[in-house]
């Protein structure tokens, strides 16, 4: 935990250097540059707050005691949304939920009714679910179509698991939730912005999440074989959950 605090430590003061150097112009060029062609590629209209909406994919890659149990990465997707504090400003304040698969598993089990044996299609899948308020921070002025920003998140993790049952060949199913654990979550990303075309911006994110102790399902390496359901080849874990994060979205600004 003290290594990824340093971590985390350490990519807040490089962000904040980075944004000293590039803030130390007189005072009049602090006036944010923005009006350089900004009708071509930014925005930054002088009239009212402008609002982010972004859909994107993101990869976590498990890392310290989360990777000894997880080293594989979690794919996902996510939903972010901000808003500029005032016209001119560099600072946006807003939220992001993602979602994304732990592990999944899926078999052929036996389902005992009594007198009747009958074989379903079991599936577990393990999940984990993302919230997060944020701060982001464009730095400088932008550099023909791109502009570098620094990002503050802090939020939560929901790990929790579902195992679901279908009968071949039929609309008949049963979910059971064979549990969840939610835990705090904080981080810091730098990224990357580009202006597509029509209002809508690519958008680059690299970062580092450190989460809380948290449960969660895991599949296992080596499985008995399945008897009554997929859940029996997971196995329940305990570890902090901290990972890098890599995101790539579309923005749409209004």
């Amino acid at each position: 935990m003290v290594t990824n605090i340093r971590i985390s430590l350490i990519v807040i003061i490089m962000v904040f250097t980075i944004r000293a150097s590039l803030h130390s112009q007189t005072e009049n060029d602090t006036i944010y540059q923005y009006e350089i062609d900004l009708d071509e590629y930014f925005l930054y209209d002088n009239v009212a707050p402008i609002n982010f909406i972004e859909l994107g994919v993101s990869i976590n890659i498990p890392q310290a005691a989360f990777k000894r149990y997880h080293p594989g990465g979690i794919g996902g997707l996510c939903l972010n949304y901000s808003r500029q504090i005032k016209a001119e400003s560099p600072l946006f304040i807003g939220g992001s939920i993602s979602y994304g698969v732990v592990d999944s598993y899926s078999s052929e089990v036996e389902r005992d009714f009594g007198s009747i044996i009958e074989f379903w299609d079991g599936s577990t899948t393990s999940s984990l679910i993302s919230f997060d308020a944020n701060a982001k921070y464009f730095i400088g002025k932008p550099i023909w179509i791109f502009d570098l920003y620094t990002e503050l998140s802090l939020g939560s993790n929901w790990f929790f698991t579902n195992t679901t049952f279908s009968f071949p060949n039929s609309e008949e199913s049963d979910t059971n939730f064979e549990g969840g654990d939610m835990v705090l979550a904080y981080g810091g990303y730098l990224g990357l912005m580009a202006y597509l075309k029509n209002d809508f911006y690519l958008d680059l994110a690299f970062g580092y999440s450190s989460g809380l102790s948290s449960e969660y399902f895991v599949e296992k390496d080596k499985k008995d074989p399945i008897l009554s359901s997929t859940i029996q080849g997971f196995e329940r874990k305990k570890s902090t959950t901290d990972m890098i994060r890599l995101k790539i979205g579309v923005n749409f600004a209004f």
